[in-house]
């Protein structure tokens, strides 16, 4: 009786084995396929990205270059229209510069 359980026992542990085998090798052969696309894909996308922030931080820089401009030029601006008239005023804007 006992080595009947014993049999069966074995049986079912041999029955896991190799069923975690299967699971194994599909893991294995779908790691390996998805580690293969990474390591095509990785560089491509890490060398991209040159591609995409070089414009739009060129982009930043000019358009703070041109708000910088703006700024200097209505500063100017200012400042000439109010030294030719209100000295009031000129005093009030020296405040907030």
């Amino acid at each position: 009786m006992w080595q009947e359980q014993c049999f069966i026992a074995n049986l079912i542990i041999l029955v896991l084995c190799v069923q975690s085998r299967r699971a194994l090798l599909a893991a294995k052969a779908d790691f390996d396929a998805q580690n293969t696309l990474l390591l095509q894909e990785l560089p491509r996308l890490y060398d991209s990205r040159i591609e995409y922030f070089q414009p739009s931080l060129q982009a930043f820089v000019s358009a703070q270059v041109i708000v910088i401009h703006a700024v200097c030029f209505l500063q100017n601006f200012n400042m000439q229209n109010l030294e030719g008239g209100n000295a009031e005023m000129l005093t009030i804007f020296r405040q907030f510069n």
